[in-house]
């Protein structure tokens, strides 16, 4: 799947989960892709095919946003180096949760 398909698959789980998102940036350099808001619940999503790529930078730079925010940061993603990500499985990189777009949906649709 590619970048544009999971970004595109995460703001649709997050709009049928009731999620107000963020609208569709371009910016390559950003450290996070989608926003998203329900009640006092706040996500910044970032969205990789592959989260090895995920830089430490990346997740300090979230990190940073989230306590200012008062959010949750969020990596989406599919594989590693190690494989598929498991769904229902919650990995990290940096201490930044990782989950897959399956897990995302287990947990929002689930709780709707």
């Amino acid at each position: 799947m590619s970048r544009d398909d999971l970004i595109n698959t995460t703001r649709a789980i997050l709009a049928k989960g009731g999620f107000d998102i963020s609208p569709m940036m371009s910016l390559r350099s950003v450290c996070f892709d989608v926003v998203g808001r329900k009640g006092d619940t706040l996500l910044i999503i970032k969205i990789l095919s592959n989260v090895d790529a995920f830089s430490r930078e990346n997740a300090e730079e979230m990190k940073v946003l989230a306590e200012m925010l008062h959010a949750c940061p969020l990596l989406i993603g599919e594989r590693s180096s190690s494989g598929l990500l498991e769904p229902g499985i919650v990995y990290s990189r940096f201490n930044i949760q990782i989950i897959s777009n399956e897990t995302l949906a287990d947990h929002i649709l689930e709780n709707a």
